[in-house]
């Protein structure tokens, strides 16, 4: 799994993906054994290898709207857990285990990571300035916290300056959304 297919990296440039892998530390975990436990302290993210994990929500809010015949599903190789924690430091969601097979996987820490998405994403006066505009849009008016912020380090500024510039065009198929800032 690379970094650049995790969402929130996606629009990094390949320098700023280089000091990431970097900072990436392969980590191995025994069949059963707890990576994350609900409640925690967040300072790290993960993105799954090799085998899989399992996703305990017992604790949580989460848990009580699902249904208690709906498991969430396991974390397979390619998945990515705890990057809203890495972002804000919030307590662990759910206590995360290494599946039937063990796992392993790629760890970041939010120590050394922070600084790096600081200076890409403009700091953290920028990013907050994009969350506020996600914010103030209806759509996303019933995202949590995290999830705004989350959603504003895939916001790539856009400048349009032609008059009659085509920004879209009717009938044709997009790929992307636009909001105006200013």
């Amino acid at each position: 799994k690379n970094l650049q297919d995790v969402a929130m990296f996606g629009s990094l440039k390949p320098a700023v993906m280089r000091q990431l892998a970097m900072k990436m530390q392969d980590v191995s975990f025994a069949p059963g054994e707890v990576v994350v436990l609900q409640g925690d302290p967040g300072d790290s993210m993960y993105v799954v290898q090799e085998g899989s994990c399992t996703v305990d929500l017992s604790r949580s809010s989460a848990a009580s709207a699902r249904s208690s015949l709906e498991a969430p599903p396991d974390l397979l190789p390619g998945a990515v857990f705890g990057e809203l924690a890495l972002l804000t430091g919030e307590p662990r969601s759910a206590t995360i285990a290494a599946g039937a097979e063990g796992a392993r996987a790629v760890k970041l820490m939010s120590a050394d990571v922070k600084p790096i998405l600081d200076n890409a994403w403009g700091g953290d006066a920028e990013l907050d300035r994009r969350k506020q505009m996600l914010a103030s849009c209806s759509l996303f008016k019933y995202l949590t916290q995290g999830e705004l912020l989350l959603l504003a380090t895939l916001v790539e500024p856009v400048t349009f300056g032609e008059e009659q510039e085509e920004i879209v065009t009717e009938g044709k198929l997009g790929d992307c959304m636009y909001i105006v800032d200013k």
